[in-house]
């Protein structure tokens, strides 16, 4: 469900800010938010609800999804047009685009898209798969050598000193 990935949630909230309405990204933003209020503390559901004007993120995300619901901009379309038979295209874009407003509302707080993204921070971690390690400096390391011939010394000095010494039984039977 996440078309997005790569793009961070920061960017996905505020292309959403700034009018963005794209399936992609509000399927990348809900899925997000679903993710995030899963690791989240009461304290912290209870601030993003207060922001949220009494949402919470998983309502929020749940919006979200329902507002890309390819079904449900005809559903309204019918509804707002009881005279209709069938609504028309115009009619299903129009219920499209109000169901999607609705939806990103409360994303348009910047007080709340802050602290989303305050709380996201704090609980991600961020895995990087795009960078690439470069090898710096490949060698024998001095400092590696004398640490490994000290722990040599001192384990042989630990055998010498718990060893005992076996006695050999002599025998006839055994050579």
């Amino acid at each position: 469900m996440e078309k997005q990935r790569t793009v961070p949630l920061e960017k996905l909230l505020q292309a959403v800010a700034l009018g963005n309405v794209d399936p992609d990204v509000i399927s990348s933003i809900a899925v997000r938010f679903s993710r995030l209020e899963k690791k989240l503390t009461p304290e912290d559901r209870a601030v993003v609800q207060k922001l949220a004007e009494g949402k919470s993120l998983k309502a929020l995300a749940s919006d979200l999804v329902q507002a890309i619901d390819p079904d449900r901009p005809v559903e309204m379309a019918k509804k707002d047009n009881p005279e209709a038979v069938e609504p028309t295209a115009q009619q299903i874009k129009q219920a499209s685009e109000k169901i999607i407003k609705e939806a990103i509302k409360p994303l348009h707080n910047p007080e709340l898209r802050n602290k989303i993204l305050e709380l996201h921070r704090l609980t991600e971690q961020t895995i990087d798969t795009v960078s690439k390690d470069e090898v710096t400096e490949a060698g024998l390391s001095a400092d590696a050598l004398e640490k490994t011939k000290g722990l040599i010394t001192s384990f042989e000095q630990f055998i010498k000193d718990h060893s005992r010494p076996m006695l050999w039984a002599t025998s006839a039977s055994h050579p």
